[in-house]
């Protein structure tokens, strides 16, 4: 990241913690969507069992396993001073 994208991380940071600092209500008021949803057993939160939901979010697990595997099966050393990898 450039110092450009970094500068906007920070920035939009800061007023996310500031607006929800002052108005903590208003993060009250956003989670409040996502907790009113009840099924017809008057489960809270119905969201946590909806199966495409539940599908997506152990796909997502699988997805990162098969990312990251590859890096902790073959790890290769990195030279900075030539910018290659050896093996």
């Amino acid at each position: 990241m450039n110092r450009t994208g970094l500068v906007i991380a920070l920035a939009i940071a800061v007023v996310a913690g500031i607006t929800f600092g002052f108005y903590p209500q208003l993060e009250l008021d956003v989670a409040r969507y996502f907790h009113q949803i009840e099924d017809v057993s008057h489960n809270v939160f119905a969201w946590r069992i909806y199966p495409p939901a539940m599908f997506v979010r152990d796909a997502s697990l699988w997805l990162d396993v098969l990312l990251i595997a590859p890096a902790i099966a073959f790890p290769a050393q990195w030279d900075p001073k030539l910018g290659i990898h050896v093996t």
